[in-house]
């Protein structure tokens, strides 16, 4: 019997590894790791893929970043099979989308939504938020329809914003896995989002314009008596590196509360209603500041829950508002020429009938004169 006994023993180390207690988890934790690896960074040309752990700065998150490169169709199947496999591993992640060196086509988005659409309980448990890095302005990207039909097709369910930078994403996905974790920051977020769309009232002069008020909130409300963003948003980095103080946005882009309101009356906001920044409301109300964009309620409502980076903000703000200043001028100059062109050909038509009228009259007054001398010069004398 001692024989069978060894080999029974023998049985019993020869059996495989994966079935010893705790090998399953061995193999998973090195099939895990090998997919991070695989997935760290990938390229098909057309479309960037990468998914990484958070770090410290987003502790129990991982990122997965998709840039585009080229207006070439990215092979979707590639891109949707990698997808795949980041929602099978169940790990909490956030999203970045990169369109900055290019814009989503028709055919991607509507693919993407699809896809979301298809793995929607996934994506619910799982994508806690989502950023969208675009090149142009916010004023320029709200009504572009790439992006704006990205944002309507995919619907983000989850918290998502709109910038330029990565930076500014980073800050948003760790304020968001902060309030999750219930992490209660001393001072208040640099983000507002749109809380409400409508159409914005227009002086009689201006009717055949067509323009919108977003009515804005801060991510997060400070309960400091003054305000918190005082002190943590005077001053904001660019993409290059260099540090600008934020003034006063510009009044005609950016106001402050209701008072967009008084337009339709005609009425120009006074100093009092400039929106000086949206964070320095003091009141506690839910809008504390207001955006016009130039173009139909029906185009901006998408953004709606859409959160922007103060900072950015303020700078789009102060390009567009440059933008809009130029084109009233040169609207007021084409109108200017338009009726100077009206005027002179009427002045034109009097000065050349005038002309005519003294050719005429110094050819014909010589002949009158010859017809009334004649008569006396020729005559018969009487005796």
């Amino acid at each position: 019997t001692e024989p069978a006994l060894c080999q029974c023993g023998a049985a019993e180390d020869a059996l495989p590894e994966k079935i010893r207690p705790g090998s399953e988890l061995k193999i998973l934790e090195t099939e895990e790791s090998e997919l991070w690896e695989e997935l760290a960074e990938v390229d098909c040309g057309c479309c960037a893929l990468s998914f990484r752990k958070g770090g410290p700065a987003l502790p129990g998150l991982a990122c997965l970043h998709i840039r585009l490169n080229s207006k070439r169709r990215p092979s979707l199947e590639w891109v949707f099979s990698r997808l795949s496999r980041v929602l099978n591993l169940g790990i909490d992640f956030v999203v970045t989308y990169d369109f900055r060196s290019q814009a989503p086509a028709p055919t991607f988005t509507q693919a993407l939504a699809e896809f979301w659409k298809e793995h929607k309980d996934q994506f619910a448990q799982c994508l806690k938020s989502s950023a969208l890095l675009v090149k142009d302005s916010i004023f320029d990207t709200a009504t572009q329809q790439p992006i704006s039909g990205f944002i309507q097709a995919c619907g983000l369910d989850c918290p998502f914003l709109v910038c330029h930078n990565e930076a500014a994403a980073e800050e948003f996905f760790k304020a968001g896995a902060n309030h999750q974790q219930q992490v209660q920051d001393k001072t208040a977020l640099p983000f507002v989002s749109v809380v409400d769309v409508q159409e914005a009232p227009q002086p009689a002069v201006e009717r055949q314009t067509s323009s919108c008020i977003a009515s804005l909130a801060p991510l997060r409300l400070s309960h400091r008596p003054g305000g918190a963003y005082e002190d943590a948003h005077t001053f904001h980095m660019l993409p290059n590196g260099d540090v600008r103080v934020i003034q006063s946005p510009p009044r005609d882009v950016v106001l402050r509360g209701d008072s967009w309101r008084s337009l339709g009356r005609g009425e120009q906001p006074n100093n009092d209603d400039t929106a000086e920044l949206p964070s320095l409301a003091t009141d506690g109300s839910t809008s504390v500041a207001a955006v016009k964009f130039e173009c139909p309620r029906a185009q901006l409502q998408q953004l709606i829950g859409a959160h922007f980076h103060l900072g950015e903000l303020v700078i789009d703000a102060e390009i567009e508002s440059a933008s809009r200043s130029q084109a009233r001028h040169t609207s007021k100059r084409g109108k200017i020429t338009a009726t100077s062109c009206a005027t002179k050909p009427s002045l034109g038509c009097l000065d050349g009938l005038n002309a005519l009228l003294t050719k005429l009259l110094n050819r014909i007054m010589p002949l009158i004169l010859d017809d009334v001398d004649e008569p006396w010069h020729h005559s018969p004398r009487t005796p």
